[in-house]
């Protein structure tokens, strides 16, 4: 039974493991459509082959007890163990294969089974008592890999936000820089044509 379940249990952790991994694609996806609605000019993108990444399984134990007590003990098994006997009456020239008998101790697990139905009806109470195990492993597995998605994106986002940052640390830059040049080209035009203004004007009095 521990067999059969083990192989029932690898199958749901196969589908489990994929559908996680198509539900954080769904999500990564979700996330990259709604910020660059937002701030489109970022160009926000989360490689799916980079964040998801699901390295193990849900590990899931089950352990079935017979169901009934098992019960160490010994017993004699008897063994015949052949020699050799020489005839009296051919003089000692022929021989005979003759047998002794001798005991060994032998050990012994020893149990009451009882019917399938009894067997079948304590296997399902211990797997019923199992499940509150498996949900929790399911569960640790799952936080496990969403908090490494959150910890992924997380660093995804600073590194984008990072680099938006710098392009306008360097954009500004260069708009103070070409203001400062076209300031120095245009200040002193706008100074001389301060003072042609003001000697015209001196001009009009002498007129």
């Amino acid at each position: 039974m521990e067999d059969v379940l083990k192989q029932i249990i690898d199958q749901a952790s196969e589908r489990m493991y994929e559908s996680v991994v198509e539900l954080f694609n769904f999500h990564l996806s979700y996330l990259e459509k709604e910020a660059n609605n937002q701030a489109p000019n970022i160009a926000i993108k989360f490689p799916e082959s980079q964040l998801v990444k699901i390295d193990s399984k849900p590990n899931i134990n089950v352990h079935f007890e017979a169901g009934f007590p098992i019960t160490a003990d010994t017993w004699k098994e008897k063994i015949n163990v052949p020699r050799e006997e020489r005839l009296w009456y051919t003089l000692f020239l022929l021989t005979r294969t003759v047998y002794d008998t001798k005991y060994e101790t032998r050990l012994s697990e020893n149990g009451n089974i009882p019917s399938v139905d009894c067997l079948l009806a304590g296997w399902i109470v211990q797997a019923r008592h199992a499940e509150s195990e498996i949900v929790k492993s399911i569960i640790s597995w799952l936080l496990e890999q969403i908090n490494c998605l959150k910890k992924n994106v997380g660093q995804i986002q600073n590194d984008v936000l990072d680099r938006y940052k710098e392009r306008l640390d360097t954009a500004k830059r260069e708009i103070s820089i070409d203001y400062e040049m076209q300031k120095n080209v245009w200040q002193p035009m706008q100074q001389k044509a301060q003072k042609l203004a003001e000697d015209f004007n001196d001009l009009e009095i002498f007129l």
